[in-house]
């Protein structure tokens, strides 16, 4: 791991973001477990996996995502 670090591979600010989110999600889903019974959280859960699952139907092609970037191709 350090020598991806070392060699720049690492994208500290991407890294960062991600530790914070992960940790405020994990705090307030541990937080929100103590509040909901168990039914009412797969309830939840469930909700957002098919949140998520039409946000993935609505998804754009790669390589358009791609084309917003200034790019014909992914790095």
């Amino acid at each position: 791991m350090l020598a991806h670090a070392r060699k720049g591979h690492v994208r500290w600010l991407c890294a960062a973001i991600f530790a914070v989110v992960g940790t405020l999600g994990a705090f307030f889903g541990s937080s929100l477990g103590l509040v909901v019974d168990g039914t009412g959280l797969l309830l939840l859960f469930g909700a957002l996996m098919v949140v998520v699952w039409l946000r993935y139907l609505e998804a754009r092609p790669i390589e358009a995502y791609w084309a917003t970037r200034g790019r014909k191709t992914k790095p």
